[in-house]
Protein backbone atom coordinates (compact mmCIF):
# COMPACT_ATOMS: atom_id res chain seq x y z
CA UNK A 1 0.00 0.00 0.00
CA UNK A 2 1.26 3.33 -0.84
CA UNK A 3 2.14 6.27 2.18
CA UNK A 4 1.51 9.73 1.03
CA UNK A 5 2.44 12.28 3.98
CA UNK A 6 1.47 15.64 3.12
CA UNK A 7 2.09 18.81 4.88
CA UNK A 8 -0.37 20.96 5.50
CA UNK A 9 -0.73 25.08 6.44
CA UNK A 10 -4.64 25.68 6.14
CA UNK A 11 -3.30 27.84 3.01
CA UNK A 12 -5.03 27.77 -0.55
CA UNK A 13 -2.32 25.85 -1.75
CA UNK A 14 -2.38 23.61 1.13
CA UNK A 15 -5.77 22.86 0.08
CA UNK A 16 -5.28 22.31 -3.43
CA UNK A 17 -2.48 19.91 -2.73
CA UNK A 18 -5.20 17.92 0.14
CA UNK A 19 -7.40 18.03 -3.56
CA UNK A 20 -4.57 16.27 -5.57
CA UNK A 21 -3.62 13.37 -2.71
CA UNK A 22 -7.93 13.17 -2.42
CA UNK A 23 -7.93 12.43 -6.09
CA UNK A 24 -5.08 9.69 -5.81
CA UNK A 25 -6.67 8.25 -3.34
CA UNK A 26 -9.52 7.35 -4.97
CA UNK A 27 -7.46 5.63 -7.79
CA UNK A 28 -5.92 2.62 -5.17
CA UNK A 29 -5.34 2.07 -1.51
CA UNK A 30 -2.82 4.90 -0.01
CA UNK A 31 -2.70 5.29 3.73
CA UNK A 32 -2.24 9.49 4.10
CA UNK A 33 -0.40 10.69 7.43
CA UNK A 34 -1.44 14.73 6.92
CA UNK A 35 1.35 16.90 9.12
CA UNK A 36 1.06 20.06 10.77
CA UNK A 37 4.69 22.02 11.54
CA UNK A 38 3.42 24.13 14.40
CA UNK A 39 4.37 24.93 18.07
CA UNK A 40 0.74 25.53 18.77
CA UNK A 41 -1.58 23.01 19.48
CA UNK A 42 -5.09 24.18 17.24
CA UNK A 43 -8.40 23.01 17.85
CA UNK A 44 -12.33 24.03 16.05
CA UNK A 45 -12.95 23.77 12.99
CA UNK A 46 -10.35 25.89 11.37
CA UNK A 47 -7.21 23.94 12.59
CA UNK A 48 -5.53 22.97 9.74
CA UNK A 49 -5.60 19.30 11.24
CA UNK A 50 -9.29 19.03 11.53
CA UNK A 51 -10.21 20.48 7.97
CA UNK A 52 -7.79 18.66 6.46
CA UNK A 53 -8.91 15.50 8.19
CA UNK A 54 -12.29 15.93 7.05
CA UNK A 55 -11.31 16.61 3.38
CA UNK A 56 -9.67 13.63 3.20
CA UNK A 57 -12.17 11.60 5.09
CA UNK A 58 -15.18 13.15 2.95
CA UNK A 59 -13.51 12.42 -0.58
CA UNK A 60 -11.84 9.03 0.08
CA UNK A 61 -14.03 7.10 2.74
CA UNK A 62 -12.19 4.07 3.65
CA UNK A 63 -8.53 4.97 3.49
CA UNK A 64 -6.34 5.09 6.26
CA UNK A 65 -6.00 9.06 7.32
CA UNK A 66 -3.65 9.89 10.06
CA UNK A 67 -2.99 13.55 10.76
CA UNK A 68 0.09 14.31 12.93
CA UNK A 69 0.94 18.40 15.01
CA UNK A 70 5.02 18.18 14.68
CA UNK A 71 7.26 21.04 15.97
CA UNK A 72 10.30 22.05 14.26
CA UNK A 73 11.55 23.31 11.39
CA UNK A 74 8.94 22.81 8.55
CA UNK A 75 11.87 21.83 6.24
CA UNK A 76 14.05 19.29 8.55
CA UNK A 77 10.17 18.33 10.42
CA UNK A 78 8.61 17.11 6.87
CA UNK A 79 11.70 16.10 5.54
CA UNK A 80 12.09 13.51 8.61
CA UNK A 81 7.82 12.51 8.73
CA UNK A 82 8.53 11.04 5.13
CA UNK A 83 11.39 9.35 5.69
CA UNK A 84 9.90 6.16 5.01
CA UNK A 85 7.12 7.44 3.05
CA UNK A 86 6.41 6.93 -0.86
CA UNK A 87 5.52 10.31 -2.18
CA UNK A 88 5.66 13.63 0.07
CA UNK A 89 2.91 16.01 -1.08
CA UNK A 90 3.16 20.13 -0.60
CA UNK A 91 1.69 22.99 -1.50
CA UNK A 92 3.22 26.25 -3.00
CA UNK A 93 1.61 29.39 -3.73
CA UNK A 94 4.05 30.84 -5.53
CA UNK A 95 2.32 33.87 -6.91
CA UNK A 96 1.60 35.47 -3.75
CA UNK A 97 5.41 36.78 -3.06
CA UNK A 98 4.89 37.88 0.77
CA UNK A 99 3.68 33.89 1.23
CA UNK A 100 6.74 32.73 -0.92
CA UNK A 101 9.20 35.13 0.98
CA UNK A 102 8.19 34.24 4.19
CA UNK A 103 8.65 30.69 3.51
CA UNK A 104 12.00 30.83 2.55
CA UNK A 105 11.76 29.30 -0.82
CA UNK A 106 10.29 26.46 1.66
CA UNK A 107 10.09 23.80 -1.79
CA UNK A 108 13.83 24.12 -1.96
CA UNK A 109 14.08 23.59 1.40
CA UNK A 110 12.03 20.79 1.56
CA UNK A 111 13.75 18.91 -1.75
CA UNK A 112 17.13 19.20 -0.11
CA UNK A 113 15.88 17.22 3.09
CA UNK A 114 13.55 14.45 1.77
CA UNK A 115 14.77 11.28 0.62
CA UNK A 116 11.01 10.32 -0.53
CA UNK A 117 9.60 11.82 -3.81
CA UNK A 118 8.22 15.46 -3.71
CA UNK A 119 5.04 16.34 -5.16
CA UNK A 120 4.58 20.47 -5.19
CA UNK A 121 1.53 21.31 -5.98
CA UNK A 122 0.89 24.88 -6.88
CA UNK A 123 -1.94 26.56 -5.52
Amino acid sequence: MERIVIGVDGSAASRSALAWVAERCGRHPVEVDVIHVSRHAGSGPDDPLVVAEQILRDATPGQVVRVHRVDGPVAQTLGEESADADLLVIGVDPGHPVRAALGGWLPVRVIGRTRAPLCIVPA
